[in-house]
C-alpha cells in the first residue's frame, strides 16, 4: 500500500564499459564439461571419442590439461580456417586471421598445447564424433574475434522512503559473440533499458512481495564433478595455505584419469561379479546421487584419504624435492608413515557390514559377527570372528570358518555338536570334529553325514 502512492525516481546511475575475451580453446576437462552439458556425454565417452578423432589426425593431442596454443602455430590459420568455412563451423567464414587472440602464449603451455583441428577434413564421422569435432573446432574460430564489448548500467530507485536497484547492459560491439546461436548467449545481461538520469520521473508499475525459500545446491553431474574435480581449490577456505597449491596443480587426479575415477564409481560389475557402486545417476536424469554403500565407505576410512589436503600437501612436498629443499628418501618415509598410519585405522576400527550383506552371529561366542577376509598366502577367502576375545572353547584358538559364494560354512559334528574344521589331508579335503576326532568326507565343500 505505501508503494502504491508513493512517487518513483532515478536516484543514482552507475555506467561502467567492460569487455569479454574469447573463451580459450579446450583442454580435456572443458571439453568433458560441456560435451556433457549440451550432449550428455560422459567424461569417459568424451575421451573414447576426441582419441578416435586425434588417431584420425583430426583434432591434436586429447589428454591435455593446457588452453594455450604455442604462438607459432598461429599461421596454421591460414589453412585451419577456411577447413572449418567448408564444414559450415559458425564464424569460420570471417574470423580474421590477424586477430591474436590470448590463447596464443607461448609461456602458458605446458606439456601439450589446448586440443585444437589440425587442418585434415574429416570424413566419415558418427554423430558424436561429429559433435565433439564441432566444440572443438568452434573454440578455435572464436580466437579469432575481438572481445565482446558491453556497457553495463546499475541504477537505484527511490519510492516513498524505499530504494530499488537493477541493472541492465548494452552491447557495444558483438564481437566473438555473434559466433553463439542465441540459445547459447545470456540473454539476461542484455536487457534493454530506457534512457536514465538522475531525478527522472519512472512511471508506476505493479508491485508484488514474493515469498521464497533457499534451496540445496543442485547436486553433480558428471560434468560438473569432473569440473570440481579440476577445480577443488574453489572447495577450500579462502584462509586455507593449500587452496593455492591446489589451483596450481589443477586439483584432484589429471585430465587422462578424472574421468575413469568417475566412471569405476559407477560400475556394478567387475570381472562379471555384481558389486554395489558408489554412486549411480537419478532415474531418467543426469544428476549423480551417493549410494547408501558409497556414504557408508567415506563415513568409515581415514579422513585423510577424503581430503583434498592430503594431495596439496603431497604436491607441496614434491615442489620441496624439486628445488633441493626436501630429501626424497625423507618424503618415501613420509607416504610409508601414511600408509601405516591409514592400515592402523582400519585395524583398530569396527567396520560396519557392507550394504546388502547378511549378518551372520557367531555360533561360538554370540556376541561377534562373522566377517569375510582374505588371505593371500592360502589364496581364499574366509571368516572370523569380529570379536578379538572370542577363540575355540576346545583349541583355544582362533577358529576360521569357510566360504560358500560370500557367506560362512557352519557344519557341526552330529555326534557331539562341535564345530567341524574342512581340513586339506594327503588323500585330499576331509572334515574334522576336534572335540570327538570324529572325520567326514568332503563333497561339494560339505560334509557327508551319511
Amino acid at each position: 500500500l505505501k508503494l502504491d502512492s508513493a512517487k518513483v525516481t532515478v536516484k543514482e546511475i552507475e555506467s561502467k564499459d567492460g569487455m569479454k575475451n574469447p573463451p580459450l580453446p579446450h583442454s580435456l576437462d572443458t571439453l568433458q564439461v560441456e560435451a556433457n552439458k549440451r550432449c550428455g556425454y560422459s567424461p569417459k565417452e568424451v575421451l573414447d571419442t576426441v582419441q578416435k578423432l586425434y588417431e584420425a589426425k583430426l583434432v591434436s593431442y586429447p589428454r591435455s590439461d593446457c588452453n594455450y596454443i604455442p604462438l607459432s602455430q598461429k599461421e596454421d590459420a591460414e589453412k585451419i580456417l577456411p577447413l572449418l568455412q567448408q564444414l559450415d563451423i559458425i564464424g569460420a567464414k570471417n574470423a580474421d586471421v590477424n586477430i591474436t587472440s590470448k590463447a596464443f602464449d607461448d609461456k602458458k603451455i605446458t606439456a601439450h598445447h589446448a586440443i585444437i583441428p589440425t587442418g585434415v577434413l574429416p570424413k566419415d564421422l558418427d554423430e558424436q564424433q561429429q559433435k565433439i569435432y564441432y566444440l572443438i573446432a568452434a573454440r578455435y574460430v572464436v580466437q579469432f574475434y575481438p572481445a565482446h564489448e558491453f556497457t553495463k548500467i546499475t541504477f537505484k530507485l527511490a519510492a516513498g522512503d524505499e530504494i530499488f536497484t537493477g541493472s541492465g547492459t548494452t552491447v557495444r560491439k558483438n564481437g566473438f559473440m555473434e559466433c553463439f546461436h542465441e540459445a547459447e548467449k545470456n540473454t539476461e545481461e542484455n536487457i534493454t533499458l530506457p534512457a536514465l538520469s538522475v531525478g527522472d520521473p519512472i512511471e508506476k508499475a505493479g508491485y508484488a512481495i514474493i515469498d521464497k525459500t533457499t534451496t540445496p545446491p543442485k547436486r553433480f553431474t558428471e560434468g560438473t564433478l569432473l569440473a570440481a574435480m579440476a577445480n577443488i581449490w574453489r572447495f577450500v577456505d579462502p584462509a586455507n595455505k593449500n587452496r593455492e597449491k591446489l589451483k596450481e596443480v589443477k586439483g584432484i587426479g589429471t585430465p587422462a584419469t578424472r574421468d575413469t575415477i568417475i566412471s569405476e564409481l559407477q560400475v556394478s560389475k567387475i570381472k562379471g561379479k555384481d558389486v554395489i557402486p558408489c554412486m549411480q545417476k537419478a532415474k531418467g536424469k543426469k544428476e549423480l546421487i551417493p549410494t547408501e554403500f558409497g556414504i557408508q565407505l567415506i563415513e568409515n576410512i581415514d579422513p585423510s584419504l577424503t581430503s583434498p589436503e592430503t594431495t596439496a600437501d603431497m604436491e607441496y612436498a614434491l615442489s620441496e624435492i624439486a628445488e633441493g629443499k626436501k630429501n626424497l628418501s625423507a618424503y618415501i618415509d613420509d607416504v610409508i608413515a601414511i600408509v601405516y598410519q591409514n592400515i592402523q585405522f582400519a585395524e583398530n576400527k569396527k567396520f560396519p557390514l557392507p550394504v546388502g550383506k547378511k549378518v551372520v552371529q557367531c555360533p561360538i561366542c554370540g556376541v561377534g559377527d562373522l566377517i569375510r577376509k582374505y588371505s593371500v598366502k592360502v589364496g581364499k577367502h574366509f571368516h572370523m570372528c569380529s570379536n578379538e576375545a572370542c577363540v575355540s572353547p576346545i583349541t583355544g584358538k582362533k577358529f576360521f570358518f569357510e566360504d560358500d559364494k560370500g557367506q560362512p560354512i557352519i557344519e557341526k559334528c552330529p555326534a557331539c555338536q562341535n564345530l567341524l574344521n574342512r581340513i586339506q589331508g594327503k588323500n585330499g579335503l576331509f572334515w574334522l570334529c576336534s572335540k570327538c576326532n570324529k572325520t567326514y568326507s568332503d563333497k561339494a565343500n560339505r560334509p557327508q553325514f551319511k
